[in-house]
């Protein structure tokens, strides 16, 4: 801008933001203005004429050494020089957010339209506010949408898991029950070793096994039904491990 132009635009600012604040809205310190719930901004520009280019004493004499050398030398570079320049013409624009814009006239300044310019904001207020409501609208359904396929994940992770110690019960379950299968069989061929405490031991083991009676066993504790068979064995090993050091 011109220091004309500059001068015209920071007065026209200046009364476009009081005007702001006197309808509730406010001047934010990057001089966006906060209209409503939303913030907007405008930049102010001025025109330029295009005018015949005048040559500078450097670009004449640049001339002037080229025709001498285009004279010795057939690869002597021709300068280049614009044939026009552009002239800041006092006429200015205000630009708004939606890239409307009101701009000086033989019949009016814009110092004239600010009814105008502060219905132009509003409206570009409005054009604000539809956009950030649909950009709310989308990051809430991309919330909801993944909050709804984590949900779904941790619901499948725990259904595996609990699908699983199912599995790994009903294997208990089943020893359990092989376990007390062979009591009766062992009892029913009979034999010196099949005691009456040899009995009871092998009823409380099958009833360690089994997770619907879940029997803490003196020694070996609770059992974890849910865990898998080599979990639960490893804590058979361990204790047989154990039982060696003593």
């Amino acid at each position: 801008m011109s220091e004309e132009g500059v001068s015209r635009a920071l007065a026209i600012l200046n009364t476009i933001m009081k005007e702001v604040e006197k309808l509730g809205g406010r001047v934010n310190d990057d001089l966006s203005m906060h209209i409503r719930d939303d913030d907007v901004s405008v930049h102010l520009a001025e025109g330029q004429d295009k005018v015949p280019h005048e040559l500078t004493k450097r670009e004449a004499q640049a001339i002037l050494e080229y025709n001498e050398e285009v004279k010795k030398y057939s690869w002597a570079s021709k300068p280049k020089i614009r044939k026009y320049d552009k002239v800041y013409n006092g006429k200015l624009r205000v630009v708004f957010g939606n890239g409307k814009y009101l701009r000086d006239s033989d019949s009016a300044k814009l110092e004239d339209m600010l009814g105008e310019i502060l219905v132009c904001l509003y409206e570009d207020s409005e054009r604000v506010k539809i956009a950030r409501e649909k950009r709310e609208a989308e990051e809430l359904r991309r919330a909801e949408e993944e909050k709804r396929k984590r949900e779904r994940r941790e619901r499948i992770g725990l259904e595996a898991k609990k699908t699983i110690a199912l599995k790994n019960k009903a294997n208990d379950y089943r020893i359990a029950k092989e376990i007390r299968e062979y009591i009766a069989a062992a009892v029913e061929k009979g034999g010196d070793e099949i005691t009456l405490e040899w009995i009871n031991w092998a009823q409380r083991k099958a009833d360690w096994y089994d997770p619907i009676v879940a029997l803490e066993d003196e020694y070996l504790g609770k059992r974890d039904h849910g865990k898998s068979s080599e979990e639960k064995d490893k804590v058979l090993q361990v204790e047989t491990n154990r039982s060696w050091w003593w």
